[in-house]
């Protein structure tokens, strides 16, 4: 007999989370950024109840999908520029964590990028050690081009080759990844506040300065 007399099952179950962007010093066009945030996933989950979370169980007996947390720092810095004729370098490190239930993932990398036209990147994927034998663990290389398509928006496009290291490295095959980023000259959130929202040709003063961008406008804001 189907469980729920063979009617589908209708569960709500958001995510909630934050991120935070933070400029040290907005007057100096070198200063340092640290990107921050957390979610929690399958956070109904917690509740218990038979109508809260995705059930992972096909019986039916009420087993819920367990909740997933997400944590993620970054800290960015531009270690030279040229500030008459404008090209710079900025290096990155970052890091991030998920657990859910019993498993856990860890990724840190590290990047390099030219002028924000040019990135490459190395990170690192890995598990906490299991109680018998090895995580297949994998290590990613990663390049990126951009191109200003506007006054107000850059478009990233980037490609990454990520081959196992470890554990089940001879069964599965490298993982090859492709992205498209868009990032915005203009905050909706500064729109939506009724705030100046022109935050590229406004000079020295902002009326809605988002944490991403310097004086010498070095960054753009990320509306991804």
């Amino acid at each position: 007999d189907p469980p729920n007399s063979g009617r589908s099952l209708w569960f709500f179950n958001p995510s909630v989370g934050f991120a935070h962007r933070w400029l040290f010093n907005e007057d100096n066009y070198r200063s340092p950024t640290l990107s921050f945030g957390a979610a929690l996933h399958n956070a109904y989950s917690l509740l218990g109840s038979a109508n809260t979370g995705h059930e992972e169980s096909l019986l039916g007996i009420g087993t819920h999908i367990p909740p997933r947390s997400t944590y993620y720092a970054a800290l960015e810095f531009i270690p030279w520029a040229d500030h008459r004729k404008g090209p710079f370098v900025v290096a990155g490190v970052s890091w991030m964590h998920q657990q859910q239930g019993g498993l856990s993932y860890h990724n840190v990398g590290v990047r390099a990028t030219y002028s924000r036209v040019a990135a490459a990147g190395f990170r690192f994927h890995f598990n906490e050690a299991p109680e018998q034998g090895n995580n297949t663990n994998w290590v990613s290389f990663e390049v990126e081009l951009s191109a200003r398509t506007s006054k107000y928006q850059r478009v990233d496009i980037g490609m990454a080759f990520s081959p196992a290291i470890s554990g089940l490295r001879n069964q599965v095959g490298p993982i090859m990844e492709a992205s498209v980023a868009f990032h915005f000259g203009k905050s909706p959130s500064c729109g939506l506040a009724k705030l100046d929202n022109d935050l590229v040709d406004t000079g020295y003063e902002y009326g809605c300065l988002t944490s991403s961008f310097t004086r010498q406008r070095r960054k753009m804001y990320e509306g991804i």
